[in-house]
């Protein structure tokens, strides 16, 4: 199998100075871009003739066929999967126009100089299915019926040879370039202008919320589950740009944020201004984040200038989304208008967070049993494997090496968070896992204190068998590194802030308790003494208020 290989570009975006410097080239952040993408396999040259010539040109990279499997009348131009290609604006091509979404794309090798590029609505194989005729693998079962564009290229003899196959973006500028492609001595290129789609999006067909049963009272159960496709929709930022669910997807998905209100929800504000500072982060991780909510596009607007919030903030200011999500907040009446007092108003959604992979599919839902409660964006990635850059300390114990931190430096009143140790035994050390009665358990136990609520426990992660010899006994033990969290909230109920009396910095402390063995000896149990120091980010109680223009 060849290797895999990826080019991106950024569109139509504009690069913005915030208060603090970026860790960018610039030190500026590049916000509300759009994505284009190439994904594809990397075959080698290994010094063969690729391309021939005469009547057998283009033949060569051609897939061969079989008696049962007709050879592909183009050229995959990749290896493995067929390439792909995604793309959240509109590419228009001097050959044709491609709207945002997803495609594959072939070569059709005329001559040295004759070569076309192939857009398609052909589905790729994921894995070769040679009874499957509903898609392609590379170019196989390819026909042109599903073609949207077909595009000369422009072919160049490189200065140089490229060994391994190359899709790239060149020529960039914010709204044009060139889709290339490079291997051996030859580069062929395709140049595009990218636009946004018309803001009069198709009507989407509207999902069934999820039935009430769904619901439970530590609020999971909400909304699209882990697997589950969410829906498309349409809706406008703050600056009354429309966007569509493809075009806020980055390479690897998007972050969803429901909140309640930037205008009168105090949580829900200090949770945008958490996002923004984990946008980069997001980012290099190929996520894109955006939040929906009820509020007009002008509160959002005002919001956004107030805080440097760049990532969009759509307004669903009749709460068809929220709906189709089936995340309406179920507690407020209907009647509850802003005709009729004061906030929570009809519409509003229940606070939570889902990720999604390219295909819309949920990779996580993080919905929490109050509104005044939601799961940090630290600690979501940290639960999808993700690393995450906070500072931590280092604790050496007998036979255990430790790294303690907590997910989040800073946290507002409800705001879920990680306690994490990471932890590796000595070499030829083992440490036993729960569930050994004749041994003392690993185990974190955090202390009790006002002001702060510790989760319920946070399962361990599994061990693995190990044979004591000198006892002729199977035990669960850890003998690689690990990791133990523990997920706990400051308190932010009346009671709970008025514990921690105005404190600007909260110490979580802990206790890790342990018995470490070797082949042959097992040690006296250790108890570790541990704290974690966060400081607390105080709640903004103040209303937007729309400067009037004259």
């Amino acid at each position: 199998m060849s290797p895999d290989g990826s080019a991106q570009a950024q569109v139509l975006g504009t690069w913005m100075q915030g208060d603090r410097p970026a860790y960018t080239l610039g030190r500026g952040t590049y916000v509300n871009g759009k994505w284009i993408e190439i994904l594809y396999g990397r075959p080698l040259k290994r010094g063969r003739d690729l391309y021939g010539s005469g009547a057998d040109y283009g033949k060569a990279v051609n897939d061969v066929g079989t008696d049962t499997l007709p050879a592909p009348p183009v050229w995959r131009a990749g290896a493995n999967v067929s390439t792909r290609l995604h793309s959240d604006v509109v590419l228009t091509f001097p050959g044709g126009t491609v709207p945002p979404g997803d495609y594959t794309m072939f070569v059709d090798l005329k001559g040295p100089t004759e070569w076309t590029l192939i857009v398609s609505r052909w589905p790729a194989q994921m894995k070769f299915n040679p009874q499957d005729k509903t898609a392609v693998w590379g170019a196989y079962f390819y026909t042109p019926d599903k073609d949207v564009a077909r595009i000369p290229m422009k072919v160049d003899t490189l200065p140089f040879e490229v060994e391994e196959l190359t899709w790239s973006f060149v020529d960039m500028t914010n709204d044009s370039g060139k889709i290339a492609l490079m291997w051996g001595k030859t580069m062929a290129s395709a140049a595009f202008k990218a636009s946004m789609a018309s803001a009069q999006a198709a009507p989407v067909a509207p999902v069934p919320a999820p039935a009430p049963t769904r619901i439970t009272a530590d609020g999971q159960g909400v909304g699209p589950q882990v697997h589950e496709t969410v829906p498309d929709f349409s809706l406008p930022d703050a600056h009354g740009t429309m966007h569509t669910l493809p075009s806020l997807l980055g390479p690897k998905g998007a972050t969803i944020v429901f909140i309640r209100s930037a205008d009168w929800c105090p949580p829900c504000k200090a949770h945008l201004i958490e996002l923004q500072g984990h946008l980069q982060e997001l980012h290099r991780l190929g996520m894109n984040v955006f939040v929906i909510s009820r509020d007009s596009q002008a509160i959002n607007a005002e919001f956004a200038a107030q805080h440097g919030i760049t990532f969009p903030i759509l307004s669903d200011t009749d709460s068809a989304v929220i709906k189709r999500f089936g995340v309406l907040d179920a507690s407020v009446a209907a009647t509850r208008t802003e005709a009729s007092g004061g906030p929570p108003y009809y519409g509003v959604p229940y606070r939570g967070t889902i990720t999604i992979d390219r295909n819309r599919v949920v990779t996580s839902t993080n919905f929490q049993k109050t509104w005044q409660e939601h799961t940090t964006m630290s600690s979501v990635l940290l639960r999808l494997g993700d690393r995450i850059d906070v500072p931590g300390t280092d604790i050496a114990a007998p036979h255990l090496q430790m790294k303690s931190y907590a997910t989040d430096p800073a946290v507002a009143p409800g705001a879920h968070f990680l306690l994490v140790l990471d932890l590796r035994p000595d070499q030829k050390i083992h440490v036993y896992a729960p569930g050994n009665a004749s041994y003392i358990p690993v185990a974190l136990k955090i202390q009790k204190q006002p002001g702060v609520i510790v989760g319920a426990t946070t399962p361990m992660p599994k061990a693995e068998d190990f044979f004591f010899k000198p006892l002729n006994e199977h035990v669960a033990v850890y003998r690689r590194p690990f990791r133990i969290t523990q997920e706990v909230m400051i308190d932010p109920s009346r009671q709970g802030q008025a514990a921690l009396n105005g404190a600007t910095q909260v110490a979580i402390k802990g206790t890790l308790t342990y018995q470490a063995c070797d082949d042959t000896t097992c040690y006296n149990p250790r108890d570790v003494p541990l704290s974690w120091a966060v400081n607390l980010r105080p709640l903004d109680n103040t209303r937007i208020v729309i400067p009037r223009t004259n």
